[in-house]
């Protein structure tokens, strides 16, 4: 756009406030490391509303030669329409309609408005299934880690996960898609969480390619949990009792 930094190109103005945009642009966060991987993340905003986000890096440098640059598309459910998918982000992500391609972008945005129209989504109404085999002590060990959710935001220290991006990724689908769609709502997270700051920008679990910040739970730290609320112990039983539909 000839501008410097990071900027907006388009965004839906029906139904986005100026707030909005300013909340979602606080979670467009990438910087280079020691790799360069896509970046997924799931995250719900102010009002409730989910979030599902694909950011990938850009190769060309910008037209004042500087390199680092990254394009995010990014879709906003509302809670009727999140429920709809069982609370899955990942039937959002299999069914791929990210863009990914500022050319791409221009082709479809209104760049005197900055309106780009809302896309209709064809999301499959099959359950995502889990698509590795484990032991039923490491689905229950997994499925957990999902459950403490809501603890892991309260107290702003995600669960990181350390690996390839493909590892980071199998992990979440295991321990998200064990729990009721209920329970999945705040299993946000992002697979790329290189620099990124936990307390204004919150994930129950956040994806590294090496070691972490102190700051951060780590698996190794909360292998064999126990259950502690009644539904965490049915939960459990479910599991041992009926299995995992793989």
């Amino acid at each position: 756009t000839g501008n410097r930094g990071f900027q907006t190109l388009f965004y839906s103005h029906e139904g986005l406030s100026e707030n909005d945009i300013s909340e979602l642009e606080d979670r467009t966060v990438y910087y280079t490391g020691s790799t360069q991987p896509i970046k997924r993340q799931y995250f719900r905003i102010n009002d409730g509303r989910c979030v599902v986000a694909q950011t990938v890096p850009l190769p060309e440098p910008d037209r004042f030669g500087r390199s680092g640059r990254f394009f995010s598309h990014r879709f906003i459910f509302g809670q009727t329409d999140w429920e709809k998918i069982g609370c899955d982000p990942f039937r959002v992500f299999d069914a791929s309609p990210f863009i990914s391609t500022v050319k791409e972008s221009l082709e479809q945005g209104n760049f005197q408005s900055g309106d780009i129209p809302p896309r209709f989504l064809e999301i499959s109404d099959n359950e995502t299934k889990l698509t590795t085999s484990a032991s039923i002590q490491n689905y229950i060990d997994w499925g957990l880690l999902a459950l403490q959710a809501p603890k892991f935001l309260e107290e702003c220290r995600p669960l990181a996960l350390v690996g390839s991006p493909e590892y980071v990724w199998e992990l979440l689908r295991i321990a998200i898609l064990l729990v009721p769609p209920s329970k999945r709502l705040l299993c946000t997270f992002d697979t790329h969480f290189y620099k990124c700051d936990e307390v204004r920008t919150p994930v129950w679990a956040a994806g590294f390619a090496e070691s972490p910040p102190s700051r951060f739970y780590l698996l190794s730290e909360l292998s064999h949990l126990s259950p502690s609320t009644p539904f965490e112990r049915w939960w459990v039983d479910c599991i041992k009792n009926q299995g995992v539909d793989i």
